[in-house]
């Protein structure tokens, strides 16, 4: 694909640094620029931050959640490719089999209403929580057991998958975007469809029912982000790329 002469900004840097390789591979090949001006660097996470830890007991009676009950949640903004309804129907999947389970839905954005509708229409309201948006979500998702991510496009690498992986969680995503870069089947996470409350429904489930798998995932994904995704790594390409592009000059 010819690159739009509206585009012409895309030319001007001497590099790029995109989230994900999806987005880097879209702009070599759809917008024509030269790869080896086109570098992916994932927001790094702060490891020592997102870890794994007890949960809060305080959180979990500010949330109304009981201590003991496992608890599903997405971290999200509320926009309309991230498809909480997919969200919504494996929920109300996953409680016809495991009724004591609760679900947290933690973010805000223009879809905050839409989703509410989601909760009316569905009678979930007694099983999904809305935080809206929280600065603590390093404290959220020690309360959680399983963390599920349902976008269906529009995906770089998410810096909430990345968070839930380093504090350990077991995660459910969609094959979208980037997301497989780090949520890796099998060995970090479960992936599925994108856009399909069944196959999301079926591998909540699993992950519910086994601990062991839930475990050796989140071992996976923490050991994933201190060698590949922490912030010392994000860092350490940042500062490639510009002694890349410096060289470059110089030599031009």
């Amino acid at each position: 694909m010819s690159t739009s002469p509206l585009n012409v900004v895309y030319k001007l840097p001497q590099m790029v640094a995109t989230t994900g390789s999806g987005i880097r591979r879209h702009l070599v090949e759809d917008y024509g620029l030269p790869a080896e001006r086109v570098v992916s660097i994932p927001t790094g996470v702060d490891t020592g931050l997102y870890k794994p830890r007890e949960p809060d007991p305080g959180l979990l009676a500010e949330l109304g959640i009981t201590p003991g009950v496992q608890v599903v949640a997405m971290v999200a903004v509320l926009r309309s490719w991230k498809r909480h309804d997919v969200f919504c129907a494996m929920a109300k999947e996953v409680l016809a089999k495991k009724p004591r389970t609760r679900f947290l839905i933690v973010g805000h954005g223009p879809g905050w209403e839409r989703v509410n509708r989601y909760l009316d229409e569905m009678d979930l309201r007694s099983a999904v929580i809305m935080t809206g948006h929280r600065e603590d979500i390093h404290r959220i998702l020690p309360l959680c057991t399983v963390c599920a991510l349902t976008s269906d496009k529009n995906e770089g690498v998410p810096q909430a998958v990345l968070q839930e992986l380093a504090c350990g969680r077991a995660v459910a995503a969609s094959e979208a975007g980037d997301i497989p870069e780090v949520v890796r089947h099998e060995e970090t996470g479960l992936l599925v469809r994108p856009g399909q409350a069944e196959p999301l429904t079926n591998a909540v489930l699993r992950l519910l029912d086994d601990d062991e798998l839930r475990a050796k995932l989140g071992r996976a994904g923490r050991r994933m982000v201190e060698n590949e995704y922490s912030l010392e790594h994000m860092l350490d390409a940042t500062e490639d790329i510009y002694a890349r592009a410096l060289a470059a000059k110089g030599a031009a």
